[in-house]
C-alpha cells in the first residue's frame, strides 16, 4: 500500500476544471487508498473501482475534447497514453473480477493502488502539465 497523496498546488496546471478534476483524482485515489488500509469488504471494492473506472473516463474525454478544441499538437500522443492508462487499469480490474478469493482480489487492489499513485503523479507532471503550458503560451486561459 502506498500513503495518501495530499493534493497540492504544485499539481495545478491553471485550468480551473482539469484542476478540479485532478483534485477529485487525488480525493478518490485517497479513499481507495484507505478502504484498502480498512479492509473494506470486496463488494465495496468492487463498487468503488467501477466509480473511479467512469471518473476516469469522463476525465479523460474532457482533456481530450479540450486538446482538440485548442489544436494541441500532441494530442494524439496524450491520448495514446490514456488509452494505455485505461488498458492497464482494465486489465487489472479484470484481475480482480477473476481472482478465486477475496485475498487475491486484495492483493490486485493493492497493485492498483500502486499503479494510480505512479499514474497520478507522472501523468499530471508530465503529460498534462505540457498541455497545459502549450495553454498558457496560447493564451487560452
Amino acid at each position: 500500500m502506498t500513503n495518501p497523496v495530499p493534493w497540492s498546488d504544485a499539481y495545478c496546471l491553471g485550468i480551473p476544471e482539469v484542476d478540479g478534476q485532478h483534485r477529485r483524482l487525488f480525493q478518490i485515489f485517497d479513499e481507495l487508498n484507505a478502504s484498502v488500509a480498512q479492509g473494506t469488504g470486496i463488494e465495496s471494492m468492487a463498487t468503488f473501482l467501477l466509480r473511479l473506472k467512469g471518473y476516469m473516463a469522463c476525465h479523460f474525454r474532457y482533456e481530450e475534447m479540450l486538446m482538440k478544441n485548442n489544436d494541441y499538437p500532441d494530442l494524439e500522443g496524450h491520448a495514446a497514453l490514456h488509452h494505455q492508462i485505461r488498458g492497464d487499469f482494465n486489465k487489472l480490474r479484470r484481475q480482480f473480477d477473476q481472482s478465486e478469493s477475496s485475498g487475491a482480489q486484495m492483493r490486485v487492489v493493492e497493485e492498483m493502488v500502486r499503479f494510480l499513485h505512479t499514474w497520478l503523479m507522472d501523468h499530471i507532471h508530465r503529460a498534462d502539465r505540457a498541455f497545459g503550458l502549450y495553454l498558457h503560451e496560447k493564451s487560452v486561459l
